[in-house]
């Protein structure tokens, strides 16, 4: 998909949304109210336009056309109701598109299709949700050992879960919960025993499964997701951008958050992370807001580092409310990849990066840059390991002192940590409200912003220092 137009649709009405993607991926951010879910909205009324109006067959000529002005109603924007809805794909409009949606193979996921009653139904999910018929119609290949087998090994290799489902017999195809270590097992009322975060991850990753065994060569496979981490873990976050990364290569991705935090952690991922193939993905990134009760849409500036930051904050006409969550998304960058070289493990959310940091001991901080590549405690104790076995006594706790030494970065951790809680400070008492202030209405000191621009510097000098030892690199291949 190259480009698609909205406008005279929900919320959307003046200039609309015109967005040329060149069949790029789309990560957008909307605040609360600004048209995110109406766009998801538009691009399923737009390719399941016949399923949607589900106009009865027996109508024709002008009684066929008022039923469709009747069932588009409830799209129309509430201040031009005679104004006709506008949504238009690769030039392609949203009535007269039959030659077009069959090269698409559109598939749609949000919030509202990963919340269950209280069983797990596939016929249930798959009745409400927005995929080719094709992929519906193919319930037995769902309905099956080896399905169940794929979102188990799935589970526990990708999202470190140890739930499982199976087939549970009987009527409206449903799957059963088991979670053995626990004691847990249940086809009814799972969330009586099952937190909400575990079963919508699951009914999740049993949509995308889908989704990846019905991508077809020769069409334009599309993938819209839209607030989909709303009720799951913090860490499952990080490890389904990870998993979107790493197994939908072949489908055009058009993710719609209004949560900041998942946004920037988006960015951070994806840039940080490769697919399996080796190959990068282009993205573009947008934000959508209300102004002056319209909704638009402004192209995401890359991360600024904190000497652009400073200019910014220098010019007279800064927007407060930009400005607020640039300082904040260069923080939490920031602390992204001070977990990866500090070698922290796997943490998806800052509060779980800065946890681990304030608890790490200083004895507990070794890495060391040798050989053209960053070696950390595993490395230093192979070392040791060596030196004992070589038989060589000479001199021996001598040399074994020198390999503490060189590892020893207790002193870059303990002004990192300094430095970290006052920009933790920082970000909670100004950042925050400079982020949701309005322009023109300041809550915060200039010399609080400056302070935070000071830590935001150091704290790249630790990063670039972190690169060097790594050799530059910040690439993963998962």
């Amino acid at each position: 998909m190259n480009h698609f137009k909205i406008n005279h649709f929900k919320p959307f009405r003046n200039a609309g949304i015109d967005l040329t993607l060149d069949s790029k991926h789309l990560l957008l951010l909307g605040e609360n109210g600004s048209g995110k879910t109406s766009i998801c909205e538009a691009l399923e009324l737009f390719f399941y336009y016949d399923k949607i109006l589900d106009i009865p067959t027996h109508l024709i000529g002008e009684a066929r056309n008022a039923e469709i002005r009747t069932k588009l109603n409830k799209y129309r924007n509430a201040k031009e109701l005679s104004i006709p809805i506008e949504i238009e794909v690769d030039g392609y409009n949203l009535h007269v598109a039959d030659d077009y949606r069959p090269s698409v193979n559109a598939f749609f996921i949000g919030a509202k299709e990963l919340r269950q009653n209280q069983d797990l139904s596939l016929d249930r999910i798959l009745s409400t949700i927005r995929f080719p018929q094709i992929a519906i119609d193919y319930l037995s290949l769902y309905w099956d050992s080896t399905f169940t087998d794929d979102i188990n090994r799935i589970l526990k290799e990708e999202f470190y879960d140890d739930i499982e489902i199976e087939i549970e017999q009987g009527n409206g195809h449903k799957f059963k919960l088991k979670a053995t270590k626990r004691g847990l097992e249940t086809s009814e009322k799972v969330y009586d025993n099952f937190n909400e975060a575990a079963v919508h991850l699951i009914v999740l990753i049993i949509l995308l499964r889908i989704v990846e065994l019905n991508k077809e060569s020769g069409k334009i496979n599309l993938l819209v997701l839209d607030d989909i981490i709303t009720s799951l873990d913090a860490s499952n976050r990080g490890l389904i951008i990870k998993y979107i990364i790493k197994h939908f290569d072949g489908f055009q991705k058009i993710v719609l958050t209004h949560n900041i935090s998942f946004f920037n952690l988006f960015i951070y991922m994806k840039n940080t992370y490769v697919s399996s193939d080796g190959n990068g993905q282009e993205w573009i990134e947008e934000t959508l807001y209300i102004q002056k009760e319209t909704s638009m849409l402004s192209k995401y500036k890359h991360e600024q580092t904190a000497e652009d930051l400073t200019k910014e904050r220098d010019n007279g006409n800064t927007n407060l409310n930009d400005l607020g969550n640039k300082i904040r998304q260069r923080f939490e960058s920031l602390l992204y990849e001070i977990a990866r070289l500090a070698q922290f493990g796997n943490f998806y959310e800052t509060s779980q990066i800065l946890d681990s940091l304030f608890k790490l001991k200083p004895q507990e901080f070794y890495v060391c840059f040798k050989n053209g590549k960053l070696n950390n405690t595993y490395t230093l104790l192979n070392e040791i390991r060596n030196a004992l076995n070589s038989g060589i006594n000479y001199r021996l706790e001598e040399r074994l002192l020198n390999k503490f030494n060189e590892y020893d970065q207790s002193n870059n951790l303990n002004w990192l940590k300094e430095t970290v809680t006052d920009m933790k400070m920082l970000q909670k008492v100004v950042l925050h409200q400079l982020s949701h202030t309005q322009q023109g209405h300041p809550h915060f000191q200039s010399a609080e912003i400056d302070t935070a621009l000071y830590l935001l510097k150091k704290m790249e000098d630790f990063v670039a220092k972190g690169r060097e030892m790594n050799g530059g690199g910040n690439v993963y291949v998962i």
